[in-house]
Order: C-alpha cells, then structure tokens, then sequence
C-alpha cells in the first residue's frame, strides 16, 4: 500500500512539474508577444509597411504556440484533477492551486498572475496598435479621395464658387438628310 501511494505521490508531483514547464513556457511566449507587438506600435508609428506584415506573420505563430501551450496546460491541469478529490472546479488552475503545498502552490500562482498581467497588457497595447492602423487607413483614404478628386474631368464647366451646372440637354441622333 506505502508502494502505491508513493507511486501516486510520485504521478503528482510529475505532473505538477510538468504544469509548472507549461506555464513558465506560456509566460515566455506571452513575453515575447508583448514584445512584438510593442515593435508593431513603433512600426505603425513609423509607415513600415513591410515590416509590419513581417510581424504579422510572426505574431500568427505566436498565438499558435500559445494555443498549443493552453491544450497542453488543459491536458496536465486535467490530469492533476484526478489525483484530487472534492475539487469545485476540475478544470480551474485557480481551484488546483489551493490543493497543492505551499512552495509549488506559490510558484504556480505567480506564474499564472504573471501571465494574466502579460495578457492585459498585450490586449491593451493591441487595441492601441488597432486604432493607429485604422487612423492610418482614414488617411490613406483621405488622400485618395483627394486625389481622386483633383484628377477627375469635371463633365460640364463649372466656375469655382458658382452654382452647379445643369446637366446638358439630351440630344436624339437623328439623321436630317432626307
């Protein structure tokens, strides 16, 4: 019986090991997300259009990898569920935590805290990011329309300041050589 619980024993502590290599692995993506996209405002900033499309890319595989990182987190956190009994909530982190010792317990909320700070952070620089490309294409689109204007041909004369032309009258193509 002492073999199976030091086995199960052995079984948690693994996997809370493992729990703890996701997380710091999801914080470091996060990290190097918020990086990105802090050089994404700079970009923006800036008119670097190719670049910008670089960083696009790179932030695609970013968010990929984090979504990798939140299955397997899933996976383990479901795990460690089984090994506890009476939880509230199986598939909560938050729940899990306040079932495991002290030392690992403290490890798992700083790392989780840390990386729902990174998070925020990265929504709020996004939506910053969001709204300086959107300024951005208003003037592109302003100075086209200008353009536009300037190079059209006015179909009949009109003199600046004056009141709109009327349209020409129609005219039937009638031939009067019989």
């Amino acid at each position: 019986m002492a073999d199976t619980d030091t086995h199960f024993h052995e079984s948690e502590t693994e996997l809370l090991t493992e729990l703890e290599g996701t997380l710091v692995r999801e914080f470091r993506t996060c990290r190097a997300l918020q990086e990105l996209v802090k050089q994404e405002r700079h970009m923006l900033m800036a008119g670097d259009v190719e670049n910008l499309s670089r960083m696009v890319e790179e932030k695609e595989i970013l968010l990929d990898q984090l979504n990798q990182i939140e299955e397997q987190r899933r996976l383990v956190i479901g795990k460690l569920a089984d090994q506890f009994v009476g939880l509230e909530d199986p598939t909560a982190l938050s729940e899990l935590i306040r079932h495991v010792d002290q030392p690992v317990s403290k490890r798992l909320e700083h790392l989780y805290a840390g990386i729902g700070t990174v998070i925020e952070q990265v929504r709020e620089f996004n939506h910053g990011n969001q709204a300086l490309a959107l300024n951005g294409l208003k003037r592109v689109d302003a100075v086209q329309a200008y353009l536009l204007d300037l190079f059209q041909k006015p179909g009949v004369y009109q003199p600046p300041g004056g009141a709109r032309a009327m349209e020409p009258a129609l005219v039937w193509d009638v031939d009067q050589r019989t």
